[in-house]
């Protein structure tokens, strides 16, 4: 189903290619990188605050997810953050196997095939009901049922492509999220990450020891130029405990990127 026939949408953006990825000597992507990036429309700039969509906490939507304008997810989220979860999440912490996967997928399809992976929405905001209670009667505003409107577009979808659900809705449609590949490259991914969170612990002891009011931000860029052997901002002692580690640390990281350039969808 092309994304034409879809009546009320609002174009949010695009994906595109992350190119310093796998660049380990860049102070950002190489250590902290995501494999892709979203451009959000500049005509709708006003509904992004921090690149998060502004959704109010009476409004949620429908998302679409598109390959060459044809539409290949539907779902529903009341999250601002929710592009986040395709962009950068699918590489934080133990990511989980359905963001990880469409992280990678989308990476590929950009690479390999030349498309263009863009997401629209289908706002939905709460309406006043009017409810009869123990003392009368009184008004509230209450979230359209999301989950329902979700399930009734993929009915609606269904009708206009041969009884077929979008080939991304893996669990609408009983279908499995990853091959042998991409299980390879999670246990990859998640053994290195054990690792850097290991050395980050014994780093994060060290830096609220000397300032216990530091903030996120901070703590990221130093950790970030501690990877980068820039070991001025850390004892020698500090630094001895976890070279081997961090060694360890980035060369996993590299045969990680390494193959995730290669991954096949």
């Amino acid at each position: 189903m092309n994304i034409s026939q879809v009546k009320e949408k609002t174009f949010l953006g695009t994906f595109i290619i992350n190119n310093n990825f796998a660049d380990m000597s860049h102070k950002d992507e190489g250590i902290y990188g995501t494999l892709i990036k979203f451009k959000l429309n500049s005509d709708k700039e006003s509904l992004f605050k921090d690149d998060k969509i502004s959704l109010k906490n009476e409004i949620s939507c429908i998302y679409l997810i598109t390959r060459d304008e044809e539409i290949i997810k539907i779902g529903q989220t009341g999250d601002s953050n929710f592009i986040n979860h395709y962009e950068v999440r699918g590489f934080t912490g133990k990511p989980n196997k359905s963001r990880f996967n469409s992280h990678l997928q989308i990476y590929t399809l950009l690479k390999n095939h030349n498309c263009s992976i863009n997401i629209y929405a289908i706002f939905q905001e709460s309406e006043k009901y009017e409810m009869r209670t123990l003392l009368g009667k009184s008004k509230k505003k209450l979230f359209a049922d999301r989950k329902e409107i979700e399930k009734e577009c993929l009915k609606e979808f269904a009708k206009e492509n041969n009884k077929k659900k979008p080939i991304w809705n893996y669990q609408n449609s009983g279908k499995g999220h990853r091959g042998n590949e991409m299980e390879r490259l999670k246990q990859l991914w998640d053994s290195n990450k054990m690792k850097q969170q290991k050395i980050e612990n014994n780093l994060l002891k060290y830096i609220k020891q000397k300032d216990n009011k530091i903030t996120i931000k901070k703590i990221q860029t130093l950790l970030t130029l501690f990877y980068h052997d820039q070991i001025s901002l850390f004892p020698k002692k500090i630094h001895e405990e976890n070279k081997i580690k961090v060694d360890e640390f980035i060369s996993e990281k590299k045969v990680f990127w390494n193959e995730a350039k290669n991954y096949k969808s």
